[in-house]
């Protein structure tokens, strides 16, 4: 095991090797930063010019303070892949300002497009940002990878609980210069999330197009039809819920005209500028409290912003488990309507088939007493 005299080297020569290249145009270390990074005070400034791609890997506190020291151009592309801490003396989410200072020195970047993508397996949150749009309006987003283009992506593994990667990411679009970002992409696999997704892209009001792909994304979809209260405030007894009202959120309130004579409130929906939806890896027939089942639910979002002149005009419905007559009626109800003609496989439907496994013991061998199934 190194001592800390010769880990405190290492750190030294490594910052020695830095300030020694400031022509230096790309730099990746990859899981190799020194342990005493993470202990650095970060007086030591390392200027880079002239970098144009940065790579990091490693130890959320490492890569954060390594960060922290170097002064780059904010054309500078960041690739920061962190292990994430979350630990008494440093969070994951410490590194956000510094990306943020990075990204408005000396004017803001604006980004316009941005995709997360989370995880149960490895417990990952990604999130990828750049400045230009998608070629195509509806990109295949199975899998986020960091474009040419791509200015910034962030990824934190091992981040410890769901909460902790919804704090991240809600700190994320708050700290970052999202406000501009018109394509918006959200991949999750992971169903019952509890994620409050008004409050997490509160500041994107530009967006014009959003891409969700799996069944972690019904929150976000729910949001589309709960518009915000933008003003609260009245006087009298405020809002009463009427009879046969179910919780709706924000969108099932309506102020009590006897009780109060204040100003009427204001509905604001999420993604108010929104005309493009992607539903990729879904399932409409899943229930939704309150909200029927997904088809129920997208079928709502349209008529309800329609009928509030926020029209969602194009409709792309692809890999989803979804009913002939259910994509007619969505069909009727969108101007440009999009789908693969693939209806997917129910749960009902997989269970009329036979089941192969019986056919298997225990070690994955046919088993001998009933012999491979019969084909044909």
């Amino acid at each position: 095991m190194a001592s800390k005299d010769s880990q405190k080297d290492d750190s030294n020569q490594l910052i020695d090797l830095l300030v020694d290249c400031p022509s230096l145009e790309f730099l990746t270390l990859e899981n190799c930063l020194p342990v005493t990074l993470s202990e650095s005070s970060g007086e030591q400034t390392i200027h880079l010019p002239r970098l144009s791609r940065l790579s990091l890997a490693g130890s959320s506190s490492r890569v954060t303070n390594l960060l922290k020291m170097l002064k780059l151009s904010s054309s500078t592309t960041l690739r920061l892949n962190c292990m994430s801490e979350n630990t008494a003396t440093h969070n994951d989410y410490h590194i956000l300002p510094f990306i943020s200072a990075h990204f408005n020195d000396p004017t803001p970047v604006k980004f316009r497009c941005f995709r997360i993508y989370l995880r149960d397996v490895d417990r990952l949150i990604e999130m990828v940002a750049s400045t230009s749009l998608p070629i195509s309006p509806i990109p295949d987003t199975a899998v986020i990878q960091a474009d040419s283009d791509t200015e910034l992506s962030l990824s934190f593994h091992h981040a410890a609980e769901l909460d902790n990667r919804a704090d991240i990411l809600r700190r994320a679009c708050t700290v970052l210069s999202l406000s501009n970002v018109e394509f918006l992409s959200v991949d999750s696999l992971t169903p019952n999330q509890f994620i409050n997704w008004n409050e997490i892209f509160r500041h994107c009001t530009e967006v014009t197009t959003v891409q969700v792909y799996g069944c972690g994304t019904m929150g976000l979809l729910q949001g589309l039809t709960q518009p915000k209260l933008a003003n609260t405030t009245f006087r009298g007894k405020g809002v009463k819920r009427k009879h046969g009202d179910n919780d709706r959120g924000a969108g099932a309130q309506v102020p009590d005209d006897d009780d109060n004579d204040g100003p009427a409130p204001v509905y604001r929906p999420m993604f108010p500028k929104l005309t493009s939806l992607s539903l990729d890896s879904l399932d409409f027939t899943d229930a939704l409290p309150g909200s029927g089942d997904l088809s129920d639910l997208i079928l709502s979002a349209v008529q309800w912003r329609k009928a509030n002149k926020t029209p969602l005009t194009i409709l792309c419905i692809d890999n989803c488990t979804i009913m002939e007559e259910q994509a007619n009626t969505l069909e009727k109800v969108v101007p440009d309507f999009w789908w693969d003609h693939d209806e997917g496989i129910s749960d009902d439907e997989e269970g009329d088939g036979e089941d192969y496994d019986d056919y298997f013991d225990e070690f994955g061998d046919w088993d001998d007493d009933i012999g491979p199934p019969v084909v044909g």
